[in-house]
């Protein structure tokens, strides 16, 4: 005999961003297959124009999901999406109290992904950062092993206005000895890449509480009009 509940509950296949916007104000359980083209990344913002690129401010290279992310997202409230993609409470109540609101883009990739490891991560910031090379090649061995302070989030929130805060600009006027330090580029790679302290270097991302969510992968910071059928998905708290 037909089981009506486990039908209803069967996750709706989805292969486009349009039926997945739909899924997701739906609150339905979606599949999204392996071959999918899908891919997505939530975006931080006050202003329209925040919400026009992959990242609202310089950064060249950003994270993105595919289709195992966006399941594991579909339909789900803010701070429970970002805390399956790596952000803290405490980090996530900063952007809010800043006044940053949320979007999920979602989108159709044209470009082969790139599983967000150590390896690969490097070879994509010397490619997006060719004025990073031979501090990439100096230091490639010891980055995975850096541990960031527990204050990392506080700098970061606070932005260039802190004097721990480790720009590209900042970065590029330390001395040869400043520089020979790798905690100096590690930190560079969390304030401007977002290379974050939970950052696992396996292709996957890590919630606060250790553990493994989805696949993540790297890709140009690219105007959302060069992506191919491109929605954005509001994402706020009253979702339940």
């Amino acid at each position: 005999m037909l089981n009506v509940s486990e039908f209803e509950n069967t996750p709706r296949t989805v292969v486009s961003s349009s039926d997945y916007a739909e899924a997701f104000y739906g609150r339905e359980a979606v599949n999204i297959p392996e071959t999918s083209l899908l891919r997505g990344r939530i975006i931080r913002g006050k202003e329209p124009g925040d919400f026009l690129n992959l990242a609202a401010d310089d950064r060249r290279l950003v994270f993105t999901m595919g289709g195992d992310g966006l399941s594991a997202l579909c339909g789900r409230p803010l701070r429970q999406s970002l805390n399956t993609i790596g952000h803290t409470p405490a980090y996530v109540q900063g952007w809010i109290d800043q006044g940053l609101s949320f979007k999920l883009a979602v989108f159709q990739a044209e470009h082969e992904r790139t599983l967000a490891t150590w390896e690969n991560l490097l070879y994509r910031v010397v490619e997006c950062y060719p004025e990073l090379t031979d501090d990439i090649a100096m230091h490639a061995p010891d980055l995975p092993h850096q541990l960031l302070p527990a204050e990392i989030e506080l700098i970061d929130l606070a932005g260039p206005s802190h004097p721990e805060f480790v720009s590209l600009a900042r970065y590029q006027r330390l001395t040869p000895e400043e520089r020979a330090d790798p905690q100096t580029l590690r930190r560079l790679l969390l304030h401007e890449m977002h290379v974050s302290a939970l950052f696992g270097g396996d292709g996957y991302t890590y919630t606060p509480g250790g553990h493994r969510s989805m696949k993540e992968h790297l890709m140009p910071n690219l105007p959302l009009e060069a992506l191919r059928e491109t929605v954005l998905i509001n994402l706020d708290e009253s979702r339940r």
